[in-house]
C-alpha cells in the first residue's frame, strides 16, 4: 500500500505551523525523509505482540547518520512490564552503537494516530534534541500527526541536567 497520499507538498511556504512549532524548510526536508519510515514500520507491525489489548504498534527510528532501527510493542500479562515499540526501536539503535535520534515514526492499528507515552517521551529525550521529528500514523484511518520532541515533552529531564548536578556536587 502506498503512502503517497500523505507526502508533503513540494513547495511549502517559508514557515508553517505544526502544533506550536514553526516548521522551516530544513524541518520540511527532514519530515520528508522521515515519512519513508512509515512504510518500514508498517512492514513489521504484524510482528507486534498484543494479545491483551489488540493494539499493535511498530516504530522506526532514524539516527543522525541515517541508519534505521525498528521495534514493536511487546505486551505482558503484567501490564507494567509491557515494552513499547518506541523504546524497543531505541534499544535496537543503542545496541548498534548509535546515540542520536533524528526522527521517530510510530505506526499503529488504532483509529487515530497514537502519541508516544510519557516513558517513551523521556527515553527519546535521552537521545534526541527538542527539534527531533516525531510522526504517528494510523493504518486504520491513514491519519498522521507530526510533532517535535520539544512540543511533546517541553520540560524533559535531559542528560545535561544530570551531568550539571553531578559536577556541582563533586
Amino acid at each position: 500500500m502506498s503512502i503517497s497520499h500523505i507526502t508533503l507538498p513540494v513547495r511549502w511556504p517559508r514557515k508553517r505551523r505544526i502544533g506550536r512549532e514553526v516548521m522551516t524548510r530544513q524541518n520540511n526536508i527532514l519530515i520528508e525523509k522521515c515519512l519513508a519510515l512509515i512504510e518500514e514500520a508498517r512492514k513489521v507491525l504484524e510482528n507486534s505482540y498484543a494479545p491483551y489489548s489488540g493494539i499493535h504498534v511498530a516504530a522506526a527510528v532514524r539516527s543522525k547518520d541515517g541508519s534505521v532501527f525498528l521495534g514493536v510493542n511487546i505486551e505482558n500479562a503484567s501490564y507494567g512490564l509491557t515494552i513499547c515499540a518506541e523504546r524497543a526501536a531505541i534499544a535496537s539503535m543503542v545496541t548498534a552503537g548509535k546515540r542520536s535520534i533524528d526522527c521517530l515514526v510510530i505506526v499503529s492499528n488504532t483509529p487515530k494516530p497514537l502519541p508516544p507515552c510519557g516513558a517513551c517521551r523521556q527515553v527519546m529525550a535521552e537521545f534526541a534534541d527538542d527539534n527531533a521529528i516525531i510522526i504517528s500514523y494510523s493504518v486504520t484511518s491513514s491519519e498522521m500527526r507530526v510533532w517535535t520532541l520539544g512540543e511533546l515533552l517541553p520540560h524533559a529531564v535531559k542528560p545535561t541536567h544530570i551531568l550539571e548536578e553531578t559536577k556541582r556536587h563533586q
